[in-house]
């Protein structure tokens, strides 16, 4: 949108909403004050004891709840403060209470109120025996409907009602059976209560409904067959469904009319069916002010309850400013208004409902249909007076409620006041509604009046012409035969947004064009952006003819096709829409076995070159098309061709995905495909790539003037299934295949090592979980089928348990290994978004929902990345609860991957379409961080390096993206280079790398995509440079794009490999020598997206899911033939042991000290107060006593290493751990191994925190060690700290001082090899006061272990370096506000050392502790 055009709709939308007296500008503000919120009461509880219920939850001095009193009291509305949460309300989670707008009440009202005024006191109207709500979703006034019925009218059980509920979203409608049975709106089994009130669901088009087939979803009769049938389960099983389904099924046509002789008529209803219909259309929602400021601020990038930035751009609601976007939704309200009155009993009543202002939604579509039917319909006078209204809502009354133009019509008008220091505005009234009762007479309408249309070709105007909606019942007359008649078709929807329209591109930006294509092969489009998979070159007429001539000559060409042409669309073809003026035609062709129905589209789009005319082709339903859409088009292409036309159609060279996944094409006639390559000494191929040829790799992107790839070489046979490489120095691959023989795409998206040390795979499209014995190399399945595409992404394992991330399901997957058992968690979505269910549903059914996640450390929880989700899903893995959290995040692609920052232990998201960097602390702060622009597919997925800094992957990008944590703001950085490209195939610089990995040496190395090289970054010096061979020009790889997609490292074998996805080979990178080599897949090595994730298991081994290929990979690198992760393994030649300790936790350690609070809202401060706010008796310790220092004690006289050998040798060798044996016959402390799973978090499957505690126990009733400790501390630790202070100035030799130290100390054992090291932190975060001094001992040997303890020489210095202390030595320094750590221990012995700290009186006060803090430290108050 031009910023002319803009401006002109930010002008509209300011005059529409002046003339209702409201400033658009008051909108943008943050201090909006929300008016009440309105809730109706459940009638299946006591009203009274709910109400009861709800004021504990509000001030003793509160007016609320508050009965709204212009509607009757047996609707049971009342009002709550406008902050209320109603989720979070015991309540709401009970099902006592509707979270409704009044305005829905309203409609209830004016629809069940005999003489169109309200319901009077005690008096039960006349009410009709069959209602229909035509547009249902969420179903709250189909509820209210039922309720008042059940509760006020049907008082004899003889009398019944039906109440009809449709809606044309299954997800919605779904939405709506939750919120009928939660709320007992169909009661449990037991009562008689509501059995005569049936409730009946269907899936239906609104504008058609009762014209054609029905699709019955719910039957509140079948649903309580059930119950009784499960005898009270309120869980259905499935069995229970599939009764459900059977019975439906039966009972699809009982709503409609039964012929004399009894049967029933399946190909219409009769127009006079219902006494009373409601029609609450869709509409532009702008009378609701909560949904427009909504709409406002995510338009403008910035969440609700922030100013809201007053630019043309935010100002933009194009239904309300666009008078084509008007018109398309005023068509839909019109169909939908005369099929409801269509669907009338003569002597109904229809009820109209919109919640807009706008006049030509309201009485402008009732104007419409009384001038439709002049003698048939007619309003009725509508009034809500104030009689017995209270002084709160007498306010504004007549400026609220208001006659429409239409006499007889009621309007509700939303209604800003601001306040007394009018600092802020609130909102009086924030909900705007219309509604029209109409009655419909005894003369007969016309039946299907022209002026209306069906709802979704109400909605697909295309530059001024129409699509075609029909459906075919049977196939095309020119279909070739009829031998397949019998056999079931799968024709599929017609997809409801065809046509020209603005749309948007997967990197979020707009264009207007034809309908995109998903990610399956079986789709091709002319006019989608940086989409080289289904993009194909438009057509072109000549330039002696002008637009309608081309396209009458375009059309007879369409019609001279030859159905089963190629083997295709024998069931031949339709041209259902010709506008050559305009310039669109619209076909429709089906298959003839199965009756796939595939929809084509020509059209001339504005901005587009000159004579061009889009194309599009796109299969409804399945994954492959078998090579139809490719050879109908071209069959099109090459007749226009003949015609003088520049039309190209499918290359099959440039869309590889395409023609391999298909596999419609002769290899030897249509491809050739080079095979020769590879660096190493075996050069083979693969036999299905027999036949050499020449072509083109890319896939839909123009190459560079002048190149090509090099010719092909006579490839040599390859082993199937199995080729080692082991002697060479490569890895050896094995396919492993599953017992059952998987079919399929997309099967598995991730896996991760059980605590039975099985694989769990995740699935994607796959029905079942795929489960991999790496002791036995055996694949099988395992678990319920559960139906969906890209259902779960990525895996996650929390102690026993395994966790599927959402991708396109409603809920989590948890897989418990020791049982089996794999079901789903639901995800809450409704209790979530309760103000907005229809927001509630489409988030439940949103597509790319969450990519990646991770554990945060700080408590424990999984936090999963949205992609496009709107928040962020956490997972509590000790109760399975699901929670989503933190401000709304809109968009499309967000980000990718999740990784923990070391210095602050917050998870980051890597920006893949958004222009921020996602910053997620536990438990709920979630920020965003620089601004990098929408779109653009920057960057895919990140590595951690060993300093912390995590670095995000280039994909269109070109840049390395530095993320380097810190509270609250992590510091990004960029860099560029020449070495950060693509491949020379690509003239677009896209799709450089996908995913990276850490190396053994601290680089991090990111995988080629589309590029020629590794790309190796360095963090300490902040450099990114290719390394080893180019891929190309060493013929070490055949395909050039998306060659490989994430990858492992080997630790122990200082190895990276990287995972193939369209690559037929294997990459590996020694990081020891940075020599890049790749080896050849075993037989077959043909397909792209073949595998996409992999684990390395617990025997050192690399296994890959399988995506598009049929079975796991398995990577066995040279010489790997020991467990890395067991004991008293022999060691490798470099000394180094294969025993790893892999986890995050560098530690175990023996402390009491515990705190609650995440590290960010631990504040240091030099004078901490009470929490009744008095100052402590805490200040500093003076400068000289707070400096860093050495001191020596007699290592004989205080044995404290043999008293900690004969310690741990008395400990539980499971909990705590055992010495490893030795030639020496004497027990060192450096021998002494840490048991591998108290280094792991219980959540993790480990036990760290109950070895913790555990030792922590054992320390401090082991006497003998803290008589030797008291005497250490007694005889030299505190003669020096006074001498200090003697030195200091402070107190005077002789004058006694009151030290209070720490006992038990903290004994700290770190094991190795480890990867990871103690972050650098100051012990005031943990609540330590700075009248207290440190002191650290180091019991082992140093030389042995290399690890030091770092520390800064003044508070922020941040100038680290180690302090080399060795045993008889204790190092004393000011924690509390000097940051301190020690290294990583890469070595195979374990380091030891005992710190305490030592608080001094006057400086430091014993009563006073850091809020936030539930155990603390022992300490010993003695005075020298």
């Amino acid at each position: 949108m031009s910023e002319t055009h803009a401006a002109d709709h930010a002008e509209k939308l300011k005059a529409y909403y002046a003339q209702f007296g409201i400033d658009v500008n008051d909108l943008l503000k943050e201090k909006l004050v929300p008016s009440d919120r309105h809730i109706r009461l459940n009638p299946a509880f006591d009203g009274d004891d709910t109400l009861k219920l709800l004021k504990t939850k509000l001030p003793q001095d509160s007016k609320y709840p508050h009965p709204i009193s212009w509607l009757h009291k047996s609707f049971g509305f009342y009002s709550l403060p406008g902050d209320f949460r109603l989720s979070q309300s015991p309540c709401y989670k009970e099902g006592r209470i509707y979270g409704q707008e009044v305005s829905s009440g309203a409609a209830v009202a004016a629809l069940l109120s005999t003489y169109c005024d309200r319901i009077k006191d005690n008096k039960t109207p006349q009410v009709p025996l069959r209602i229909l709500d035509l547009c249902c979703a969420p179903g709250l006034k189909l509820c209210a409907i039922s309720d008042y019925l059940r509760k006020n009218v049907l008082l004899d059980i003889s009398e019944e009602a039906t109440v009809i509920g449709v809606d044309c979203s299954e997800a919605r409608l779904s939405t709506c059976r939750k919120i009928i049975e939660k709320h007992q709106v169909v009661p449990y089994i037991g009562s008689n209560e509501g059995k005569n009130v049936r409730i009946r669901l269907y899936h239906n088009d609104g504008t058609t409904f009762g014209s054609g087939a029905t699709h019955l979803i719910f039957d509140s009769s079948v649903s309580m067959e059930q119950c009784v049938h499960d005898e009270g389960r309120k869980r259905r099983n499935k069995s229970a469904k599939g009764r459900e389904r059977k019975r439906l099924k039966e009972l699809a046509d009982v709503d409609r009319h039964t012929h004399q002789d009894g049967k029933r008529s399946l190909s219409h209803i009769p127009i006079q069916l219902f006494d009373r219909v409601l029609v609450d259309v869709e509409c532009s929602t702008d009378g609701s002010l909560k949904h427009v400021r909504r709409q406002l601020a995510k338009q403008a990038g910035v969440f609700v309850g922030t100013t809201i930035p007053e630019t043309s751009e935010s100002l933009s609601i194009p239904v309300l400013t666009d008078e084509e976007e008007l018109r398309r939704l005023v068509d839909l309200q019109r169909s939908l208004l005369s099929n409801g009155f269509r669907l009338l009993k003569k002597g109904g009543h229809l009820v109209y409902s919109t919640c807009s202002l706008s006049e030509d939604q309201n009485e402008g579509v009732v104007k419409w249909l009384l001038d439709t039917y002049p003698s048939q319909a007619s309003v009725i006078e509508l009034s809500f007076d104030c009689a017995g209204v209270n002084e709160c809502e007498k306010q504004g009354w007549d400026e609220i409620v208001k006659e429409g133009s239409i006499p007889g019509t009621v309007r509700f008008v939303p209604k800003l006041s601001r306040s007394n220091n009018m600092e802020s505005l609130q909102m009086l009234s924030d909900s705007g509604f219309f509604l029209a009762k109409i009655a419909k007479f005894w003369s007969m309408p016309p039946s299907d009046p022209k002026s209306t249309l069906p709802r979704r070709q109400a909605l697909l105007w295309i530059t001024g012409g129409l699509v075609s909606t029909a459906q075919p019942a049977k196939a095309f007359e020119n279909k070739i035969s009829n031998k397949y008649e019998d056999r079931p078709k799968r024709r599929g929807p017609q997809p409801n947004d065809l046509g020209v329209a603005t749309r948007q591109s997967l990197d979020q930006e707009e264009y207007v064009g034809l309908k995109g294509c998903g990610p399956a092969p079986n789709c091709f489009s002319s006019t989608i952006p940086d989409d080289p998979d289904h993009s194909i070159p438009a057509f072109v007429w000549p330039k002696d003819k002008d637009q309608e001539t081309a396209f009458l000559q375009l059309e007879q060409v369409l019609k001279k096709y030859t159905p089963g042409q190629n083997g295709v669309d024998g069931g031949g073809f339709e041209i259902k829409t010709v506008d050559a003026k305009k310039g669109y035609i619209y076909v429709q062709y089906e298959a003839l076995k199965n009756g796939y129905i595939d929809d084509v589209e020509f059209a001339v789009i504005p901005g587009t070159p000159e004579r061009s005319v889009q194309v599009r082709s796109s299969s409804r339903i399945g994954y492959l098309d078998f090579g139809v859409n490719g050879k109908r088009i071209n069959f099109i292409a090459n007749a226009l061709r003949a015609e003088g036309w520049d039309a190209e159609g499918v290359d099959y060279k440039t869309h590889l995905l395409y023609t391999e996944e298909n596999r419609f094409i002769n290899y030897s006639e249509a491809i050739t495909l080079s095979l020769s390559r590879f660096l190493l000494v075996v050069v083979v191929a693969s036999p299905i790539f027999s036949a050499a040829l020449d072509v083109s790799m890319t896939l839909g992107v123009a190459q560079p003037e002048g190149w090509s790839y090099p010719q092909t070489q006579t490839p040599k046979t390859i082993p199937e299934d199995n080729v080692d490489y082991r002697a060479q120095g490569g890895p050896r691959l094995t396919y492993l295949w599953c017992d059952e023989e998987l079919s399929g795409q997309s099967l598995y998206l991730g896996a991760e090592v059980g605590c039975d040390e099985k694989i769990y795979c995740i699935p994607g499209h796959a029905p079942q979980v795929l489960v991999i014995d790496t002791k036995a190399d055996r694949v099988t399945l395992m678990g319920p089928k559960m139906p969906g595409k890209f259902k779960w992404l990525r895996g996650i394992r929390c102690g026993e348990v395994i966790y599927g991330l959402p991708c396109h399901a409603d809920g989590v997957l948890k897989i418990h290994v020791p049982t089996g058992q794999v079901r789903k968690i639901d995800i809450p979505y409704e209790p979530f978004y309760a103000d907005d269910v229809e927001l509630a549903a489409a988030q439940r059914q949103q597509e790319w929902k969450y990519h990646g996640g991770t554990i945060s450390p700080v408590d424990g929880c999984i936090y999963c990345i949205p992609q496009s989700a709107l928040h962020v899903l956490k997972i509590d893995p000790k109760t399975d609860a699901t929670t989503l959290i933190g401000p709304p995040l809109p968009g499309r692609y967000k980000w990718y991957g999740g990784v923990v920052g070391k210095q602050d232990g917050a998870i980051y998201g890597i920006p893949h379409n958004s222009p921020h960097v996602l910053r997620i602390m536990a438990p709920d702060k979630i920020t965003l961080h620089g601004d990098y622009g929408n779109g653009g597919h920057k960057w895919h997925g990140a590595s951690a390096a060993p300093d912390g800094t995590i670095v995000a992957v280039p994909a269109n990008a070109d840049s390395v993206l530095f993320v380097e944590p810190a509270d609250p703001e992590p510091i990004l950085s960029e860099v560029t280079n020449d070495a950060i490209q693509t491949g020379r195939h690509r003239t677009d610089g896209k799709y450089k790398y996908l995913g990276a990995m850490t190396g053994t040496d601290g680089k991090v190395y990111c995988f080629p995509s589309g590029s020629e090289y590794v790309l190796q970054v360095d963090t300490a010096t902040r450099t990114a440079r290719n390394i080893g061979p180019n891929i190309f020009d060493q013929q070490m790889e055949r395909i050039c794009q998306n060659k490989w997609q994430n990858g492992l490292t080997l630790k122990h074998k200082r190895m990276v490999f990287a995972i193939p996805l369209g690559a037929e080979t294997v990459l590996q990178i020694d990081c020891r020598s940075e020599h890049v080599t790749t080896w050849l897949l075993p037989s077959p090595v043909q397909g792209l997206a073949k595998w996409e994730g992999g684990v390395v298991a617990n025997n050192g081994v690399i296994y890959c899911v399988p995506n598009n290929f049929k079975a796991v990979l398995r990577i066995e690198a040279s010489s790997v033939d020991v467990d890395p992760y067991a004991k008293n393994k022999p060691q490798d030649e470099e000394g180094l042991s294969a025993f790893v300790y892999k986890s995050g936790i560098p530690t175990l350690r023996s402390s009491a000290h515990r705190v609650k609070f995440a590290p960010f809202k631990r504040k240091h401060n030099p004078n901490p107060k009470n929490s009744d706010g008095k100052e402590t008796g805490t200040t500093w310790l003076p400068d000289d006593v707070r400096k860093e220092d050495v001191f020596d004690y007699d290592l004989e006289k205080y044995d404290l290493k043999g008293a900690l050998i004969r310690l741990l040798s008395k400990c539980d060798s499971n909990i705590v751990g055992d010495f490893r044996s030795t030639e020496s016959t004497e027990l060192r402390l450096e021998d002494f191994a840490v048991a591998l799973p108290s280094t792991w978090r219980e959540v993790n499957g480990g036990q760290c925190e109950s070895a913790q505690k555990y030792l922590s126990d054992f320390i401090a009733e082991d006497t003998e060690f803290l008589d030797l400790f008291d005497k250490l501390l007694l005889e030299v630790v505190l003669p020096y700290l006074k001498r200090r202070l003697v030195s200091a100035g402070v107190v005077e030799n002789q004058q006694d001082v009151t030290f209070y130290y720490q006992r038990p100390p903290t004994l700290r054992l770190q094991p190795g090899p480890a990867w990871t090291q103690v972050k650098a932190h100051d012990d005031a975060q943990y609540g330590h006061q700075n009248g207290e001094l440190n002191f650290w001992l180091p019991v082992t040997d140093r030389t042995l272990t290399k690890v030091d303890l770092y520390c800064e020489t003044q508070p922020g210095a941040e100038d680290f370096h180690p302090v080399a202390a060795l045993p008889g030595q204790i190092i004393s320094f000011h924690g509390s506000s000097c940051k301190h750590f020690v290294n990583s221990n890469a070595t195979p012995f374990t380091r030891v050392s005992i710190d305490f700290r030592v608080g001094v009186g006057g400086f430091f006060d014993p009563f006073w502790q850091m809020k936030g803090t539930s155990d603390d430290h022992g300490r010993e108050e003695v005075r020298l």
